[in-house]
This record gives C-alpha cells, sequence and structure tokens, in this order.
C-alpha cells in the first residue's frame, strides 16, 4: 500500500463533505486521473460514497467522522471512505426499484468503478478505477 495523495477526515456532514468532494476531485486533477471535463462521474462515486457514510454508516451523528483517502499505484486509483458503521457486503445490495427514490448510490458506483468492495475489519467502503476509466485524452502534465 503507498501513501495517499489525499486524506481528509471530516465531522459527519454534508458541508463538510462537499469541500472534501472539492479538495479530492482538485488533488485527483492535479495527478492525472481526471480532467476537467470528465469529472461528473467522479464526482457522482465520491459523492455517493461519502453521503453513505454520513447516512448509513455513522446514521446521521454529526460527532463521528468519515475520513476520504485516495491512493495510487501505477494506473490504479483507490479511494477509501472509512466510517464508523456496522459494515454491509456491496454485492448483497439489491438493484434499485426503478419506481421508488433513493437507493442507486451504491449501483451508480459499480457501474463507474471498476472494483468495489467493503473491507469490514476497517470499516472502510472502497473503489477502485484505473486511469483509462475516467481520463479522458493524455495525462497534462509530470507528477512530481
Amino acid at each position: 500500500m503507498s501513501d495517499p495523495i489525499y486524506s481528509q477526515e471530516f465531522q459527519s456532514n454534508l458541508e463538510d463533505m462537499a469541500a472534501a468532494i472539492r479538495e479530492a476531485l482538485s488533488v485527483l486533477t492535479r495527478h492525472g486521473w481526471v480532467v476537467p471535463e470528465a469529472q461528473f462521474e467522479l464526482h457522482l462515486c465520491l459523492e455517493e460514497a461519502l453521503v453513505n457514510a454520513i447516512h448509513h454508516g455513522n446514521k446521521g451523528d454529526r460527532e463521528l467522522t468519515v475520513r476520504l483517502e485516495i491512493e495510487e499505484n501505477g494506473d490504479l486509483c483507490r479511494i477509501r471512505v472509512y466510517d464508523n458503521g456496522q459494515g454491509f457486503c456491496p454485492m448483497d445490495i439489491p438493484s434499485p426499484d426503478p419506481d421508488t427514490p433513493g437507493g442507486r448510490g451504491l449501483c451508480l458506483i459499480k457501474h463507474f468503478m471498476d472494483d468495489v468492495k467493503y473491507i469490514d475489519n476497517d470499516q472502510c467502503f472502497e473503489m477502485t478505477f484505473r486511469r483509462k476509466g475516467c481520463c479522458r485524452g493524455e495525462k497534462t502534465h509530470e507528477r512530481g
């Protein structure tokens, strides 16, 4: 496991979550993982994973925290979301009912990411994608 290119722990609320998403997308853009024109899918996945951590994992308790970590390893980007919840198996979550609002976040994440899993002993939701998945065109600069 490599050192994260981004790590942020924040209180379990939507305002702090929005700031973390903005910062994470900026870091991912600087590291060549996504160009600004292709940020929608990645923003959506980050938002859905973090909202789930706040609402389902931490049960909306603003005293609890959520941690977002992003690391890169070659052409693989790993995004981890940690909360204080009881855990779940992403593959056990049924597909959403088209006639019922809600429940589409995990389905969307599974669609856009290459791999999705939950690591029970770390209370961690992990989603990964390869550089070609969310980065259109050539990398615009070299990493330092």
